[in-house]
């Protein structure tokens, strides 16, 4: 509810956090505002984009982030205006007139590639492990006396 009201009353157009966290808070904060990825695989690439557009940019980062935390403090190095700034329980939320670069670095070409190459990956390695069970299984067996 914290962050919810906090998201509300910063009027940002997007929120980025880190992956697990924005889609706990997207999940349970219900807000109207796409909520980005700091790294990884960004789940929401339409959004991703039109925040580069929009203003402003929200980050709801932990208090024990450092390198996101020192990279928003350095914003206004860069030209980029810090609108607010409040600590929402465990996390800071930092509004900014637009996306920081080097606190966001989510992967969102071939995010979709990355997944099915994962997949795909993961899925041979399964079906690996099944012939070398089998495999191994096999001549035990006879051994055995089966």
């Amino acid at each position: 509810a914290l962050a919810r009201d906090a998201v509300r009353a910063s009027g940002a157009a997007a929120v980025y956090a880190e992956y697990w966290d924005a889609c706990r808070m997207q999940l349970l904060t219900g807000t109207e505002v796409p909520w980005l990825t700091l790294r990884g695989i960004e789940r929401n690439p339409e959004g991703a984009r039109s925040a580069l557009e929009e203003s402003p940019v929200a980050y709801l980062i932990r208090h024990g982030h450092e390198d996101a935390l020192g990279a928003l403090a350095g914003a206004p190095g860069q030209g980029i205006r810090i609108v607010a700034e409040r600590d929402v329980g465990r996390f800071r939320l930092v509004v900014t007139e637009g996306p920081v670069p080097g606190v966001s670095a989510p992967s969102t070409q071939g995010s979709r590639a990355w997944q099915v190459t994962a997949a795909v990956t993961a899925g041979l390695m399964f079906l690996g492990m099944f012939v070398v069970v089998g495999f191994l299984g096999g001549p035990r067996r006879r051994f055995m006396g089966a």
